[in-house]
C-alpha cells in the first residue's frame, strides 16, 4: 500500500517498497521447510534401515542334516 501516491504522501517516512522484505522472508521460509522436510525423510530412511536388532543366523549354526532335508524337500517341490 506504501507504493500508492494517495497512502504515501501522509505517512512518516513516505514512500516504501516491501516487496523485497516479503520476498526474501517467503524464500527464508521455503527454505526452512525444504530442510525439514529432508531431515524428517532421512529419520525416516533411519528406521526403516535399522538392522541392528536382527539375528544373524551363519550357515554354521545349522546342522546339516536340516540343510539336506531342505534340499530334498525343494526337489520334490519341483
Amino acid at each position: 500500500m506504501l507504493r500508492k501516491k494517495g497512502y504515501y504522501e501522509y505517512t512518516r517516512y513516505g514512500y516504501a517498497r516491501g516487496d523485497e522484505a516479503l520476498n526474501y522472508v517467503e524464500n527464508i521460509r521455503r527454505y526452512y521447510q525444504s530442510i525439514i522436510g529432508h531431515v524428517d525423510k532421512r529419520d525416516h530412511k533411519q528406521v526403516e534401515t535399522n538392522t541392528d536388532d536382527l539375528l544373524v543366523i551363519h550357515s554354521e549354526d545349522i546342522p546339516e542334516s536340516a540343510a539336506q532335508s531342505t534340499d530334498e524337500q525343494g526337489i520334490e517341490q519341483e
